[in-house]
């Protein structure tokens, strides 16, 4: 009687772990680190709050408690920004850039599973990816306190769920996306 032929397993010693529509392996995680060290960065050249910042963290008051405020702006971002304060952000200022610094680096995630679907290379989807999370454009407006970015990871995520054949947490994405951008 022979034995079952047993390989070791190498998921104790594996630097990737694997995902149905993303493979976050040691590029990836650099990629990532890199862009979140580039938006901190720019957190020290963004001394003001935009216009519309204003007009959020406003929103993100009455959202949660404070003295109702009348706008046309979606809930969607105003509802990120109030929970980190709720969450002990006491700045809504800087509760508002956490949101954007964490989406901005997040959104990086979801844009290389649709670069990885699309152009059927994990390397050239690293090469894209690398090219967004050094992109100086895509770098300040995750130090700002706008809604493009947050709004960005929805449409992003939703686009990649959808590439990966799941159209209901697609349609999710895509409704979070709508609550902060209609």
């Amino acid at each position: 009687m022979s034995k079952p032929n047993r390989r070791p397993s190498t998921a104790a010693i594996s630097p990737r772990v694997t995902h149905p529509l993303i493979r976050i392996d040691f590029g990836l995680a650099t990629l990532l680190l890199a862009g979140l060290i580039a938006r901190l960065v720019a957190l020290r050249f963004q001394p003001t709050v935009a216009v519309d910042g204003t007009t959020y963290i406003r929103l993100a008051r009455a959202l949660f408690g404070g003295t109702p405020f009348d706008t046309v702006q979606a809930p969607g971002y105003p509802f990120l920004i109030g929970l980190l304060h709720v969450a002990g952000f006491a700045d809504e200022v800087r509760a508002a850039q956490a949101v954007n610094v964490a989406c901005g680096t997040l959104l990086l995630l979801p844009f290389f599973a649709l670069a990885r679907h699309t152009l059927r290379s994990r390397r050239g989807a690293l090469l894209a990816t690398l090219m967004l999370a050094l992109t100086p454009l895509a770098i300040r407006y995750s130090a700002t306190t706008l809604s493009e970015t947050s709004f960005l990871l929805g449409v992003l995520t939703a686009s990649a769920l959808a590439a990966a054949d799941r159209p209901g947490l697609a349609g999710l994405a895509g409704g979070a996306a709508a609550l902060i951008r209609p």
